[in-house]
């Protein structure tokens, strides 16, 4: 991958010191490598000291990194907005580790910065059932936007939708509200396909789904929640009723 003529920044909102060293350095090569300017923010999300400790030392030792410190944490939008604020490049990576997300699947979301403001990557492996879909159908009918992984919070984003950060309902859904924006705005959206590293629960936008329920502001939206979940534990429930009867 040749370096192109931009500037990147890469935010890392941090809560956890497990898997941030090895991140940054492959982010540092990766960033190198595609563009002529770079830099990596980490935002300690009232992760502590061992957070502030390691954070503070990867700064020392590499010039192109930077902290934010909280003392208390906020929750991955607010530290996401805290490292956008501040940051110098004119497309922005944002990613989550506790997600799920491979720092070193950004490699294959930076060609597509120049031709979209929004570049999403999702899983292409997992299980699939009903309620792992179950993400992308509340987020369809809350935000008017169709994400193939919602819950996977890693993407590249034009600086200029930073105003969209502060319409995302919660933190599972940061990075939703953001593409949501661009596709409002007739920005195009780019989805990229990553393999996951883990397995991803089939029930995971179960929990998901309850909290936008509650939190969703209007009663369409809720009732829109409400028809999403219905239809989704029904499938649910059929999928483990053929999977003991197969099993049997």
């Amino acid at each position: 991958m040749e370096a192109v003529d931009s500037t990147l920044s890469i935010i890392f909102p941090v809560r956890d010191p497990g898997g941030l060293t090895a991140a940054v350095h492959t982010c540092l090569g990766i960033a190198a490598r595609s563009a002529t300017d770079h830099e990596i923010i980490l935002v300690n999300d009232g992760g502590g000291r061992a957070v502030a400790d390691l954070a503070n030392q990867l700064a020392a030792t590499h010039p192109t990194v930077m902290v934010l410190q909280h003392a208390q944490r906020h929750g991955y939008t607010f530290a996401l907005r805290d490292g956008w604020s501040v940051a110098r490049g004119t497309a922005v990576a944002a990613v989550d580790l506790a997600s799920g997300a491979d720092p070193a699947d950004l490699a294959r979301l930076l060609p597509y910065r120049h031709e979209a403001a929004a570049v999403l990557a999702y899983r292409t492996d997992g299980p699939g059932g009903p309620l792992a879909k179950l993400d992308a159908a509340v987020v369809r009918r809350m935000l008017s936007v169709d994400l193939h992984d919602p819950g996977l919070r890693m993407a590249i984003f034009h600086t200029d939708l930073y105003d969209a950060l502060s319409s995302a309902p919660n933190d599972v859904l940061a990075h939703a509200a953001v593409a949501a924006a661009a596709v409002r705005r007739g920005l195009p959206l780019t989805q990229v396909g990553v393999t996951a590293r883990g397995q991803r629960s089939e029930f995971g936008g179960l929990s998901h789904a309850l909290t936008l329920g509650v939190g969703a502001p209007h009663p369409p939206q809720r009732n829109a929640v409400i028809g999403a979940m219905t239809v989704a534990v029904a499938g649910g429930l059929w999928l483990l009723r053929r999977r003991r009867a197969d099993g049997s």
